[in-house]
């Protein structure tokens, strides 16, 4: 299929996810998430759930489709939570413990000194509802390691921005690109359609994985044009745009750590400002179509999985990115 043009915001789209009813299956923990932790609006749940469909690989039985959604919500939850225990609270004990759920939850410590109790509790609660819709597909034993490898990823997203936003000078745009992309949880998303694809051919493994790996740098790209400024109020800097920024001079570390010091709103529009004036949304546009073109010349390459339909996806996802800029 021809690649599209990502067309303008469009108001419908904000609509269409206001208007969208979460499951029972999930919103009554999205209920315990606003009563026990809660921090994030409801629509980004609700965003997430609209799209998930859109994404989802051709090679997953229709009827897998809408269970295959609440499970990838569950799983973005539990990421999310996380992120904000790392990134927003800064709370690397309860970050350190939460991190052994998924794969060795016995050794959590839910007495450590200094750990946010609540959290780690909520953390453990939403990954025993999450981890059995990956453990009962046909073919979790095939590709369970494969998900656990790319779930250690994600992880490692956090860990790395936790420790750039301690460290400004710790994160360059290389690296970032590497690492934190991982957050975006593509790679995790794809593998739980895997394990429920009895059709798919594992020998498009190698082949799909190089389409994921464009499609979760896209996908990154899209959150960072997006929430850039409002991470620049809440003293996360480890956006790429901000990277860049940083990299590029068009403002300081010694800036970003006075907004720390002082988020004084003056201040905080005046960084932002000055990377508006340079345009350099455009640059991570530009390479956020660099790598759609690559990832089309995979169309036709896979018999058991439609990459063009799970582009179109992608871009989908790009859309609403933009028409949400402020809402999550």
């Amino acid at each position: 299929m021809s690649e599209r043009t990502v067309r303008s915001p469009d108001p419908g789209k904000i609509q269409r996810v206001r208007d969208h009813t979460l499951p029972p299956a999930v919103s009554g923990v999205v209920d315990e998430y606003d009563a026990r932790v809660g921090d994030r609006d409801r629509f980004l749940w609700k965003w997430a759930h609209h799209l998930f469909p859109k994404f989802t690989l051709s090679s997953v039985p229709d009827g897998d489709v809408e269970p295959l959604r609440d499970r990838k919500l569950l799983g973005l939850i539990f990421v999310s939570v996380l992120d904000d225990v790392a990134e927003k609270c800064g709370d690397r004990i309860t970050f350190e413990e939460a991190t052994k759920v998924p794969f060795d939850d016995r050794s959590v410590n839910h007495d450590r000194e200094g750990v946010d109790r609540e959290a780690l509790s909520f953390l453990s609660d939403v990954w025993d509802r999450f981890a059995p819709g990956v453990a009962d597909g046909p073919r979790a034993g095939e590709f369970e390691d494969v998900f656990q490898f790319d779930f250690r990823q994600v992880l490692n997203a956090i860990d790395y921005s936790y420790v750039g936003n301690q460290d400004l000078e710790f994160v360059n745009g290389s690296e970032l690109r590497t690492y934190e992309s991982h957050n975006m949880m593509v790679f995790a998303f794809a593998d739980i359609d895997l394990i429920h694809s009895p059709s798919f051919d594992r020998s498009d493994l190698s082949t799909l994985r190089r389409v994921l790996e464009r499609a979760q740098r896209m996908v990154r790209i899209g959150n960072w044009i997006t929430t850039w400024e409002r991470e620049l109020r809440e003293g996360d800097f480890t956006s790429g745009v901000v990277v860049y920024a940083r990299e590029n001079g068009i403002v300081s570390a010694e800036e970003l750590r006075g907004l720390r010091e002082d988020p004084d709103e003056a201040a905080v529009a005046a960084v932002a400002s000055a990377i508006r004036d340079e345009d350099v949304e455009d640059v991570f546009m530009r390479r956020w179509q660099r790598e759609l073109t690559l990832a089309r010349r995979h169309e036709g390459a896979t018999d058991s999985v439609d990459v063009g339909a799970y582009l179109d996806g992608v871009e989908t996802v790009m859309e609403y990115h933009l028409a949400s800029r402020g809402l999550k």
